[in-house]
C-alpha cells in the first residue's frame, strides 16, 4: 500500500480514566483514499478524529501516545503542532466551524482560503466549485446563524474542504441531512478531489459510509475489525451489536457479495 496515513499504537489516555479511550489503534490508507470508522457511542471515534486533527496533543487532560504519520514524511505529536490546513475536520456540532467575524456563508468559505494562504484570484473558483459540488449554491449569501441543521452540517463540509486539504475528517455528517443532502455527501465522497483522503465516524451505517472503500470499527477503544468495504460487507451480521444498521441487513440479504465496481455503481444511483 501506497501509505499516505499511518498511526502506529495510537493510543490516547485522559486523566482520572480507568481505560484508553483509544488502545493502540494501528491504521494505514493511501493517498486519496476514504476510511469509515464506525462503532457504538463512546467507542472511540470522535477521540480518533481529534487526534488525527492534531487537537488532542496540546490537552492537558489527555496523554497521545503512539506515532502518527502523515505522506511518509511528516511525523506529529507535539503540544504545538497544527494540522491545519492539511488536515481539515468537520464536528459533530457543525456550528463550530463557523468563525462568527463575517456574515455571510461565501466570506466563510474565503477565510478558509486566506487562512491556508490561497491567493485571493482563485478565491471565486474554489468556493463555486465546492458549493456546486454540495449543493449550497443559494446559501452562499446567507448569515450561517439562519441556517437549519441539514444546511449547517453541509455548508460546515463546504468551508472545511474548500482549500483542499490532503485529509477530510468527518464525524457523523449525515446527522440532521435530509435524503438530498444525504445524496450530495455520498455524491462528494464519490467523486472528491483527486488526492484528498477521507475519513468518515459514525454510529450508523448509511450510503457516505458505504461510499468509503475500507471500514474500521472500534470498540471500547480498541479495534475490532480493520478492512475492505467488501469484506465488511460480508460480515455484516457480525457487526449488528456494534454498530446500527438500519435496513442494510436486507439488502445485505440481497445483494451477498458486491465488489467495489458494483458498489460504486449502486450508491451512483441511489444518488
Amino acid at each position: 500500500m501506497d501509505r499516505f496515513l499511518a498511526t502506529d499504537h495510537l493510543s490516547v489516555h485522559f486523566a482520572g480514566g480507568r481505560a484508553p479511550a483509544l488502545d493502540r489503534i494501528t491504521l494505514e490508507m493511501p493517498s486519496g483514499g476514504s476510511l469509515a470508522v464506525l462503532g457504538p457511542s463512546g467507542s472511540g471515534n470522535t477521540t480518533l478524529l481529534l487526534t488525527l486533527a492534531g487537537l488532542m496533543h496540546a490537552q492537558e487532560h489527555a496523554r497521545v501516545d503512539g506515532t502518527i504519520v502523515v505522506d511518509d514524511l511528516k511525523s506529529f505529536g507535539s503540544k504545538t503542532w497544527t494540522a491545519f490546513p492539511s488536515v481539515s475536520m468537520v464536528p459533530q456540532d457543525a456550528r463550530h466551524v463557523f468563525s462568527g467575524f463575517v456574515p455571510t456563508v461565501r466570506e466563510e468559505c474565503q477565510l478558509t482560503l486566506r487562512q491556508a494562504q490561497v491567493p485571493s484570484e482563485l478565491w471565486e473558483e474554489a468556493v463555486r466549485t465546492i458549493a456546486e459540488a454540495l449543493h449550497i449554491v443559494p446559501l452562499l449569501d446567507r448569515d450561517p446563524r439562519t441556517l437549519s441543521g441539514g444546511e449547517t452540517q453541509s455548508v460546515a463540509l463546504a468551508i472545511m474542504s474548500v482549500a483542499r486539504p490532503s485529509l477530510l475528517l468527518l464525524d457523523e455528517p449525515a446527522a440532521s441531512l435530509d435524503q438530498d443532502r444525504l445524496d450530495a455527501l455520498t455524491r462528494f465522497l464519490l467523486r472528491r478531489p483527486v488526492g484528498l483522503a477521507v475519513i468518515v465516524a459514525d454510529t450508523c451505517l448509511h450510503p457516505a459510509v458505504l461510499a468509503c472503500n475500507r471500514v474500521a470499527i472500534l470498540q471500547s477503544g480498541r479495534l475490532a475489525f480493520h478492512g475492505t468495504r467488501e469484506e465488511f460487507w460480508l460480515r455484516l451480521p457480525e457487526f449488528q451489536d456494534l454498530v446500527t444498521l438500519g435496513p442494510w441487513l436486507e439488502v445485505r440479504r440481497a445483494h451477498a457479495s458486491p465488489d467495489a465496481a458494483s458498489f460504486r455503481r449502486a450508491l451512483e444511483e441511489a444518488c
